[in-house]
């Protein structure tokens, strides 16, 4: 056995308590993101917009980080112009 996998009962019985809660947090990130997405086709059907504009733009809210968005949206826009015209 490999040197650095415990082999004492106690240790093993608290990495395997540490895997059961990580399996759990990552179980409610899953049902997360399908009720997320459920949510996105739901905006999507009733307005008629694709998801992905709903996506960004609540991400933007999570974040609130608008400016940052604006910021480097106007420089990626300035030198598509300076370098494409």
């Amino acid at each position: 056995m490999s040197k650095n996998i415990p082999s004492n009962p106690t240790d093993l019985k608290a990495i395997r308590v540490a895997f059961d809660q990580i399996s759990d947090e990552l179980s409610k990130i899953q049902t997360g993101k399908t009720q997320v997405n459920e949510i996105l086709a739901a905006l999507e059907e009733k307005y008629d917009l694709p998801k992905k504009t709903f996506r960004r733009v609540a991400y933007l809210y999570y974040r609130q980080n608008v400016k940052e968005f604006e910021n480097e949206a106007s420089e990626i826009n300035d030198l598509y112009k300076a370098v494409i015209g």
